[in-house]
């Protein structure tokens, strides 16, 4: 079983209740507390007792700092650990007052206070977030990481392919981008949810608990849980994300933010893409960052890293069609009680998008 600590300092020069003044319900935060893997890394193995409130570092005393939220693992947990980007600020007359945050429904929670400028997102929670009119523009996307997630089975399981699971015992949560991935693959082989026996998953822990005592027949995983339990176990992958989920996580901004900073938004696209170039070449030393900020071992989070790259891209028509069919797929599914037309939280020509970017492939 996995186990997972998070230690982080509360004290905090700006507090939120827990969705006690918005349109936020219980449901939404169930629903959204595990949408995803690598950008929401430690979302699944909270302990029981842990607070869910962000933890605010400014790094200088400048009154107006511009708020940023991440989470641990994330493209701008790495970005803040290089400290370039506060140099890029610094030389524009600005600062940054980064907020670390335990899982994505309490960033969103910030950003519908309008309490953050700028943070990240994953597929999943973006839809969610959309459905309950939280004010943000989508700024960037990763490239596919498909093979990041997945559903597996024992070695030993009679379970051949996702075909044999109408019938059996799946594990999984209600909400989550595994969700939608179980959804399309169950699909391609004229099945839908209703086939399955559905089993309900709320952290990664849990998961791995009632596949280890074979409680479900099949498991939702993700990074880096998945590269742990590749390595420990002896298990047969059914299906992962290829040709049917990108699995692409975001950056967004509030509107205000967005219409009023774009130059500022630049210089953090250009950042986290130099970042990303980083990354990229040098996934060794990205493990251990890693390895040292979340207590994984370095070998899995090397498996993970060979399954994912870092980058920088605009929110295209593909992009935004990706994005579309999530939210169709989860409105067909009652996750979502309205439906949501993505194309409108994603600005035209968007001034912030550095030149070297704008003509990349998604």
């Amino acid at each position: 079983m996995v186990k997972c600590r998070i230690y982080v300092n509360w004290k905090m020069k700006t507090r939120y209740n827990s969705f006690s003044s918005l349109k936020f319900n219980r449901r939404f935060f169930l629903l959204t507390a595990g949408s995803f893997a690598f950008s929401t890394l430690f979302s699944s193995c909270q302990t029981q007792n842990q607070s869910q409130k962000p933890n605010l570092d400014t790094q200088n005393n400048n009154s107006n700092p511009i708020r940023i939220g991440w989470l641990k693992g994330s493209p701008l947990h790495i970005l803040k650990s290089q400290k370039k980007l506060e140099k890029r600020f610094e030389s524009l007359e600005n600062s940054i007052g980064w907020i670390e945050f335990p899982t994505i429904p309490v960033l969103l929670e910030a950003m519908n206070a309008k309490t953050l400028d700028y943070a990240q997102g994953v597929d999943a929670s973006l839809v969610f977030g959309q459905s309950s009119n939280v004010p943000f523009v989508y700024i960037s996307a990763t490239p596919e990481r498909p093979n990041s997630l997945a559903y597996v089975v024992h070695e030993d399981s009679p379970i051949k392919s996702v075909a044999d699971l109408k019938g059996k015992k799946v594990g999984y949560g209600r909400g989550w981008n595994l969700h939608y991935l179980l959804v399309k693959a169950l699909q391609s082989k004229g099945l839908s949810i209703k086939d399955i026996n559905s089993v309900p998953i709320t952290t990664a822990a849990e998961g791995l608990a009632a596949f280890e005592s074979r409680s479900v027949d099949a498991l939702a995983i993700w990074d880096p849980f998945y590269a742990r339990l590749q390595r420990s176990s002896k298990l047969r992958v059914l299906t992962d994300g290829e040709g049917l989920t990108s699995n692409r996580g975001f950056t967004i901004a509030s509107p205000e933010f967005a219409q009023n900073s774009p130059d500022l938004i630049k210089v953090i696209l250009e950042e986290l893409q130099a970042t990303s170039d980083w990354a990229n070449k040098n996934p060794s030393q990205v493990a251990q960052f890693l390895s040292s900020q979340l207590g994984i071992e370095v070998e899995s989070l090397e498996v993970m890293l060979r399954r994912q790259t870092f980058g920088v891209l605009p929110v295209d028509e593909k992009i935004i069609a990706e994005q579309q069919g999530v939210a169709d797929t989860f409105f067909s599914l009652g996750l979502i009680s309205k439906q949501i037309q993505v194309k409108n939280l994603v600005a035209k020509n968007p001034q912030w998008l550095p030149k070297e970017l704008a003509n990349s492939n998604s």
